[in-house]
């Protein structure tokens, strides 16, 4: 495999059978996780991940990474994993998908992959993990919940006890949703700080549907890409790593 936004593997050293270690390139700012949730560990001065726009280029990256495993990548790819600690960024902020250590290679042709669930909790998909049944769509419920730690600056398995709602961020969205106040979760450090509020509005509806309960309800990864694609059309986030052609025309019916 070989895509720009996933983390590449350059080999293996070892001084004997029991002590091997594998090498991959530098992420000089760490994980997603680290600049959301931990910024004095690898920063110094004003967090750069406040930048909506730093914010919104990962998720975009993120996202075709993904989109690249799930439709380019032969055979196909799920990850698993999807999470903002697998999520490396370079010295200049562009994500590099790591850590495939519980991805599966998925048959050609094939709808899911019957499996024991695994992966981090606050991130699988519910159905994966009653049913044992992994699909694409399970990917795209774990990229949703990143979608969410971007969006709110929240952790997923964050405890809401100020809200008197404990639980885990997919399932606090989902409350706020249904009773009209998703906008309530948005990062206050975004507000006034870069994007419209169209923009924010536009970015949590696409993380919502990502982690809608129904996998048939939820966007492919492919479209998921281009939604974001298009929100991010006014900051030129497209003129970097566009390896993924544009979706097909709509479909008119005679």
């Amino acid at each position: 495999l070989n895509h720009p936004n996933l983390v590449k593997f350059y080999g293996f050293c070892c001084q004997d059978e029991r002590d091997l270690l594998l090498v991959f390139e530098f992420a000089a700012r760490g994980s997603l996780f680290d600049q959301l949730h931990e910024s004095d560990t690898l920063l110094v001065g004003n967090n750069p991940i406040k930048c909506w726009k730093i914010r919104l280029r990962i998720a975009w990256e993120t996202a075709e990474a993904l989109c690249y495993l799930h439709n380019f990548a032969s055979p196909p790819i799920f990850h698993r994993d999807v999470k903002t600690s697998n999520i490396l960024l370079d010295g200049d902020f562009h994500a590099k998908l790591a850590d495939f250590g519980i991805s599966r290679f998925v048959p050609h042709q094939a709808t899911h992959v019957s499996t024991t669930p695994q992966g981090t909790p606050g991130y699988i998909d519910p159905e994966y993990y009653t049913c044992n049944r992994l699909t694409d769509k399970s990917d795209v419920y774990s990229f949703g919940v990143v979608l969410l730690e971007l969006i709110t600056g929240r952790k997923a398995m964050d405890v809401f006890e100020e809200n008197e709602f404990k639980g885990n961020l997919a399932e606090w969205i989902s409350h706020l949703s249904s009773n009209g106040r998703v906008q309530e979760a948005i990062d206050v450090s975004l507000r006034g700080n870069g994007p419209e509020e169209g923009e924010l509005r536009q970015f949590m509806r696409v993380a919502c549907t990502c982690v809608l309960s129904a996998p048939k309800e939820r966007p492919t990864m492919y479209e998921v890409y281009h939604l974001l694609r298009a929100i991010g059309e006014k900051y030129n986030l497209t003129d970097e790593n566009d390896d993924i052609p544009p979706p097909p025309p709509p479909v008119v019916p005679l």
